[in-house]
């Protein structure tokens, strides 16, 4: 299985989590074998192409 993990960080805040995984959750999440992530100031959204909307997936956590 072929497995993507990033962590990111902005400012006073950071998160952590699979951005990608080569199984059918995945493929489903993403509607296909490309996700399509966008960050923005209150989290962390995967465009899903099945419903054509970003779902917000992740928050932002505040460094301590």
């Amino acid at each position: 299985m072929t497995l993507f993990y990033c962590y990111f960080f902005y400012g006073s805040f950071h998160a952590a989590f699979d951005v990608y995984a080569t199984n059918y959750k995945w493929k489903w999440a993403c509607g296909g074998d490309h996700c399509i992530w966008i960050v923005q100031e209150d989290g962390f959204y995967l465009y899903q192409v099945q419903k054509d909307e970003n779902v917000k997936k992740h928050d932002w956590e505040r460094n301590i």
